[in-house]
């Protein structure tokens, strides 16, 4: 079965196909889901294409001026005018209340400590010095922020009304150096050196002690042996001497019997009752004018460093 061909459907669906054709067409939509479900998306997208073209189509024409739409667009107008007209007038009362409670906090804002009053030989510049009474003309009239204008207004007079001698006082007075701050703590490097220092002259004591200790142990141990020796001394003298040891031939086991050896070639020969210088079970090591051969004995037979067979010795 073919796949679903697009343009035969909207083909189809525009009404161009031939009887034959439209006929084939509907039995594939009603036997086959996947032909079904490409013939219902093109209708949809038909559908909607016819939608938007109808909305695109609807739109109104312009109308002759005195018509009847025209007062509606006023009191349009009018109602957005006065909409917007209260708006302003909400947004300018915010406003209003906004800096009245902004300037009725404003002198109860935190104060900032001024710097202190330079002394009586030290003219600021722009400031004139008169006689006493005058008032002195600062560069700014302002007051500090935080202080009230008549507070700052009565300190500026009661300061140019005292005399000469007594505002100098005032003012020393005023500019006088504030208290040493209390002692700063030991930076934590120095804390960090003392405390190694500390514990290096903990572990160094220790280490003393320890080492006192060993040395009196040490003493101990010495004293008590020097006392053990004295007393074993005359039971020392007092026994007799012992004989010195001599050490006693070792005697090496042999071989019984005669052997005709076979190989090699420089012990050829009989050997009789030749010295086993060693022996595990039946692996021996033979000593021979050669040297030391190691054999395994298999009843009458040697095998190994060299071949041989016993046999009866003869007499001379």
């Amino acid at each position: 079965m073919s796949r679903p061909d697009e343009g035969l459907i909207h083909q189809w669906l525009d009404g161009e196909c031939t009887p034959e054709e439209s006929a084939r067409l509907e039995r594939l939509v009603a036997t086959d889901a996947e032909w079904a479900a490409a013939v219902a998306e093109a209708r949809g997208l038909i559908a909607a294409s016819s939608r938007i073209l109808g909305a695109l189509d609807a739109v109104p024409h312009a109308k002759p001026a005195g018509g009847k739409a025209a007062p509606a667009v006023a009191r349009r107008g009018f109602r957005v005018a006065s909409w917007m007209g209260v708006a302003a007038g909400l947004v300018l009362v915010a406003g209003t209340a906004y800096v009245l409670r902004e300037q009725s906090t404003a002198p109860f804002g935190v104060v900032s400590s001024p710097s202190p009053s330079p002394t009586i030989t030290d003219t600021a510049p722009g400031v004139q010095v008169g006689r006493a009474g005058d008032r002195v003309q600062p560069p700014s009239e302002v007051p500090p922020i935080g202080v009230a204008r008549p507070a700052a207004e009565a300190a500026a007079q009661s300061i140019n009304t005292l005399p000469s001698g007594a505002g100098a006082a005032g003012v020393a007075s005023e500019a006088a150096p504030p208290a040493a701050p209390p002692a700063a703590p030991p930076p934590v490097a120095q804390r960090a050196e003392e405390d190694v220092a500390a514990r290096r002259s903990a572990e160094l004591a220790a280490e003393q002690e320890r080492a006192r200790a060993a040395r009196a142990t040490r003493a101990a141990a010495v004293s008590d042996e020097s006392r053990a020796s004295a007393r074993q001394a005359p039971a020392r003298a007092a026994a007799p001497m012992a004989a010195p040891m001599v050490a006693a031939p070792m005697v090496l086991p042999v071989l019984d019997g005669c052997w005709r050896v076979s190989a090699p070639p420089e012990l050829v020969g009989v050997l009789a009752t030749p010295a086993i210088r060693r022996a595990a079970g039946d692996t021996l090591v033979l000593i021979t004018a050669s040297g030391d051969i190691t054999v395994v004995r298999a009843g009458d037979v040697l095998h190994g460093g060299l071949e041989a067979k016993q046999e009866p010795c003869r007499t001379p």
